[in-house]
């Protein structure tokens, strides 16, 4: 299967079963009832952070378990989205991806840690010769940018290590045999790889800018009808095309 299969596939892929799109779409909609709180003018804080710890919960676990699933699902061959059930198998895989997730992100963290002691270094070294010389703007912008740029290189191969992950029953080892992962990768190809990458966050962004614009339109109407629509449809469609494709790219060195 070549990158234009897989993105064909992957684009059609959600509409394979409308109830258990719009089920995930609920799911994420209630990740983000905290957004409501402030559209119907409450203030209260405590209420705030109450429903932004439970939808940050359920965001982690079902929906990021539910992602797996479709990749899991995916590379057993199925073409249709799976149900929602085993709840419990599905928090566990949702728990495992964010640890690899954490776990992939360690270097650049420990980049960040050694910059901000050498650029606090720069600071007390520079303040004491001028009390106004803080670039604290210019380093943050450099730790952002040294963030970004590692999660742009490293994002491929962690998918790839999900996929991986789900194709190994879950085991969570698996998302870190390296060797294993870049053999895959290899027999896939790396240009190939890349390539799948790129064309999946154009599509990834481009979807996302329109379905930002339909929102803010529909918000003009109703800023409850802007969120509803961002969240029921364009981000569940999102993530079932990322999840799904991840799964396609991985398997795409399988001979037919």
């Amino acid at each position: 299967m070549n990158v234009g299969q897989i993105i064909k596939d992957s684009l059609k892929y959600p509409f394979s079963d409308w109830k258990k799109f719009l089920i995930l779409g609920i799911i994420i909609l209630i990740t983000v009832t905290y957004d409501f709180v402030w559209v119907l003018g409450f203030n209260n804080i405590l209420i705030w952070y109450i429903l932004f710890t439970i939808g940050l919960i359920i965001q982690l676990l079902v929906v990021v378990g539910y992602q797996f699933r479709i990749i899991k699902s995916t590379l057993a061959g199925a073409d249709e989205l799976p149900v929602f059930n085993n709840w419990i198998s599905m928090f566990s895989d949702g728990f495992k991806v964010k640890i690899v997730e954490v776990v992939y992100s360690i270097p650049v963290i420990l980049l960040v840690l050694i910059f901000a002691k050498i650029s606090y270094a720069s600071i007390l070294w520079s303040t004491s010769i001028n009390p106004t010389n803080i670039p604290y703007f210019e380093i943050v912008v450099k730790w952002l940018l040294i963030a970004f740029l590692y999660k742009i290189l490293i994002y491929p191969i962690f998918r790839i290590a999900i996929a991986h992950m789900a194709n190994n029953e879950s085991k969570l080892g698996s998302a870190f045999k390296l060797r294993e992962i870049l053999n895959k990768i290899g027999n896939v190809g790396w240009g190939k790889l890349i390539i799948w990458y790129i064309a999946v966050g154009f599509i990834f962004i481009i979807l996302l800018i329109i379905g930002d614009i339909l929102a803010g339109l529909l918000g003009l109407i109703s800023l409850f009808l802007g969120i509803i629509f961002l969240y029921l449809v364009i981000m569940p469609y999102l993530y079932i095309f990322v999840s799904r494709s991840t799964a396609l790219i991985y398997k795409s060195d399988e001979k037919v």
